[in-house]
């Protein structure tokens, strides 16, 4: 694992999985030990810079997560930064989670924290709850996604059939983010930092994530915090949506099931990021404590 810090106290690393090294940025507490990691995974289409709002630095996940004590990661997903040559049409869903598997737990062992949460936004959230299914991460003791489809709106089966290999934002505005005056529009000023193509694996194995849904959530038996937008146009967020997710996951402790106002899917590049990362680690902040630490 190896890291060279930036001018913001924001890392760029690489860490090995596999055969390849996947890139990511993190950012530590000032002082250590750390309560615990958060590993964060973005979704189709974008960087790990998702995480790291480039035009508002007090929305980012890793100042806030680092400003509360958290070591935070945020990677690159296989077929992205460092590795997108690695494999020409992507990384299965499957080869993915074996690869998060090592690299995590090479950061978990990196670090002087052995608790383990884990954030992930869309395709970052899904492969977030596959892996919290397979038990392969031994010190996990939460997640939080958001825009998470639990069934497809017609918009993004739309848009998923008719996708090419191109940059998430440019091709998606009306998909991803929500009305005019919910976000800052100079955030598309960053594209070639956020985005990058999405690789076509992807797509094919994400076609068939309803279908899966309530298999592998009813084997998360860690605390759950699900996130869905007021305005997400890939799926729906009413009430009922809200209570059959909750339902799903039947084997975990604890699920809560929020809908984010003001927000488009793209919920991190919104006004109202900083209210959603806080709740994340707010959550986080709960299981430890529920846990006497």
């Amino acid at each position: 694992m190896r890291g060279v810090a930036d001018a913001t106290m924001v890392s760029e690393e690489v860490v090995k999985a596999g055969r390849i090294w996947l890139s990511a940025i993190s950012a530590k507490p000032d002082r250590a030990p750390a309560r615990a990691n958060i590993i964060a995974l973005p979704g189709g289409g974008h960087t790990c810079r998702y995480w790291h709002h480039p035009r508002k630095q007090d929305a980012s996940l890793l100042h806030l997560g680092a400003l509360l004590g958290y070591r935070v990661v945020a990677f690159d997903r296989p077929g992205y930064g460092t590795s997108t040559d690695a494999k020409g049409s992507g990384f299965s869903h499957d080869q993915q989670i074996e690869l998060f598997a090592e690299a995590i737990t090479r950061v978990c062992h990196a670090s002087e924290a052995d608790q383990l949460f884990l954030v992930g936004h869309s395709m970052g959230g899904i492969l977030s709850i596959k892996l919290a299914a397979s038990g392969e991460l031994a010190d996990l003791q939460g997640i939080d996604v958001s825009g998470v489809p639990y069934q497809f709106s017609d918009v993004l089966l739309t848009a998923m059939a008719e996708a090419t290999p191109t940059n998430a934002s440019r091709s998606a505005r009306s998909l991803f983010y929500g009305p005019e005056g919910s976000f800052d529009p100079s955030i598309f000023k960053a594209d070639n930092q956020v985005t990058a193509p999405v690789p076509p694996s992807e797509l094919e194995d994400s076609s068939v994530w309803p279908k899966q849904f309530s298999a592998i959530t009813r084997r998360v038996t860690v605390p759950v915090q699900y996130t869905l937008a007021d305005h997400d146009r890939t799926t729906p967020s009413d009430d009922t949506t809200l209570e059959a997710i909750r339902n799903n996951f039947s084997a975990s402790p604890r699920v809560e099931t929020r809908r984010q106002l003001a927000s488009g899917h793209n919920i991190s590049f919104h006004h109202i990021a900083r209210s959603y990362h806080l709740r994340a680690i707010a959550f986080f902040d709960e299981v430890l404590a529920l846990q006497g630490r």
